[in-house]
């Protein structure tokens, strides 16, 4: 089937199918990021305070598990991941170890754990 002769159901699942190939991909690329915003998505979880949406500087994007946030943050080259009370962290793709870059005070005891994980370049694996 051509891209002319495609309904717009089958146009969507296409663009869907490759948009799934090129994340999971960007996310076996750069597992350090990865590693870090599975830190983040858990830590928030555990403390009480889940990430509820992820901002691309334009709109917000509602977002409910691990896999969804990593879609988001993977598609983009700046993310903010927000909780439902409006803290947010701020990430910038492709900086590996340097990830996060600014974080609400309010989560400053939240993410120590995961600061001081990636101060030591995960030397501490715990």
């Amino acid at each position: 089937m051509t891209i002319a002769t495609e309904t717009p159901e089958e146009r969507a699942a296409h663009r869907a199918k490759h948009l799934r190939i090129y994340i999971d991909k960007q996310v076996a690329q750069r597992p350090v990021e990865a590693n870090i915003i599975k830190r983040i998505v858990k830590a928030m979880s555990e403390a009480g305070t889940p990430i509820t949406q992820a901002f691309d500087s334009e709109e917000f994007v509602p977002v409910t598990d691990e896999q969804s946030i990593l879609d988001q943050a993977f598609n983009l080259d700046e993310v903010t991941l927000f909780t439902a009370d409006g803290q947010g962290i701020y990430l910038t793709m492709g900086q590996e170890w340097d990830l996060i870059c600014d974080y609400h005070l309010s989560l400053e005891k939240t993410l120590e754990p995961i600061m001081v994980w990636v101060c030591s370049a995960g030397e501490d694996d715990s």
